[in-house]
């Protein structure tokens, strides 16, 4: 049963996603234009906005997700860390002007798919669990 404390921290939680998707979007926006410098200061924002995101995710969702779910608690922490990787790999590229836009699209993909999971999966878990007391 949802509740308005797990209403609002649902919506801040989808405010969050379409925050990060917006910084998404202007860093697929500087990538396109090929201005090496922008592109960079955009993933650098882009960066910030998602590792927010993500820390508070694995600190306090995913632990008490892991006693409802464990098994889908841990897929969606390798997940983190994998996307933690790949963009890690990409800001030493952008730094270097190596990383392409192809693999900034490939990005935004796979991020789209993991917040689309977390919809369907732990958004959906915030509403009928006693996660409720802690937000």
């Amino acid at each position: 049963m949802s509740t308005p404390a797990t209403q609002a921290f649902h919506a801040r939680l989808r405010l969050e996603h379409r925050a990060i998707d917006e910084a998404l979007e202007r860093l697929i926006r500087a990538y396109e234009t090929g201005d090496q410098e922008v592109a960079r200061v955009a993933f650098r924002d882009f960066d910030r906005h998602l590792t927010a995101h993500l820390s508070m995710e694995d600190e306090l969702l995913l632990p008490a997700f892991a006693e409802f779910d464990p098994d889908e608690a841990a897929d969606i922490a390798a997940e983190h860390r994998a996307i933690r990787a790949r963009i890690d790999e990409l800001v030493i590229g952008s730094d270097l002007h190596v990383t392409k836009l192809p693999a900034i699209r490939e990005l935004a993909a796979a991020l789209r798919s993991h917040a689309e999971r977390e919809d369907r999966v732990l958004y959906r878990w915030i509403d009928q669990s006693s996660m409720k007391e802690a937000v």
